[in-house]
């Protein structure tokens, strides 16, 4: 019996010191559960420690759900992937004139900019391609 206290201890520290083994936090759980259910009725830890995962799965699997329903999983943040922005339109914040770097606003965000033509601030531009960290953009009717 004091083992599986000893292992819900160990799995619940190793759990919280390594970032990304958060799985052992649900081995602790189920430890514990697998001991309390050996401790009050004798079942063996083993077959407590599989009714306790099993009954994690299922709770999780259920919340995912839920989230899922009620939109719980939305955010404000975009996409990582810049490419989405090709197409899109800016505002020009810092003037943009050719062979230098002006800045354009999307989605609340500063990005770097250039073009082939002068563009003045407040134009509004769209994005045709992306180099690194600078967008290159040209007037609207020259898709």
């Amino acid at each position: 019996m004091i083992n599986w206290f000893i292992i819900t201890i160990l799995f619940l520290i190793i759990s919280i010191i390594i970032p990304y083994a958060f799985f052992l936090f649900y081995l602790s759980i189920a430890s514990f559960v697998a001991l309390m259910l050996y401790c009050h009725s004798g079942i063996s830890p083993i077959i407590g420690i599989f009714i306790s995962l099993i009954s994690i799965i299922i709770l999780i699997y259920i919340i995912d759900i839920l989230f899922k329903k009620f939109n719980l999983t939305k955010s404000n943040f975009l996409n990582t992937n810049v490419d989405i922005l090709i197409g899109e339109k800016a505002i020009v914040v810092k003037t943009i004139v050719p062979n230098a770097i002006g800045f354009v606003k999307i989605y609340n965000e500063l990005w770097r900019a250039s073009a082939n033509e002068i563009f003045l601030i407040n134009e509004l531009v769209i994005i045709k391609k992306i180099k690194g960290t600078t967008l290159i953009v040209s007037k609207i009717n020259e898709i």
